[in-house]
């Protein structure tokens, strides 16, 4: 569970900068997707590795799929609340010429 913790963490955190990077279409909801599941992997692997007499090892990785996945969920969550924004701002403006044509014509 760790591994599978740290592995899904560093995806979703590198689909997070890329959809912030490159504005992909997806618009972060990979991450969203894979942010929570790293998350839910890390406690639950961390919960493994703190029993009593486990034989589970990987705090360390599962540490780390939990940073990367709320990382992740951060980051992507930022870039959606900036991408709605943008989009009302721009459903807001006033796109019309900022002259009156019918003194011109």
């Amino acid at each position: 569970m760790a591994v599978a913790s740290m592995v899904l963490g560093i995806a979703a955190l590198v689909l997070a900068a890329f959809s912030t990077m490159c504005c992909a279409c997806f618009g972060g909801l990979p991450a969203l997707m894979l942010g929570p599941v790293a998350v839910v992997f890390g406690h639950t692997a961390l919960r493994q590795v703190r029993e009593p007499g486990a034989r589970e090892r990987g705090y360390g990785m599962a540490v780390a799929g939990l940073a990367t996945g709320y990382t992740a969920i951060a980051v992507a969550l930022v870039y959606l609340v900036a991408m709605l924004v943008l989009i009302i701002i721009g459903a807001t403006c006033n796109h019309g010429p900022s002259f009156h044509t019918e003194h011109y014509i």
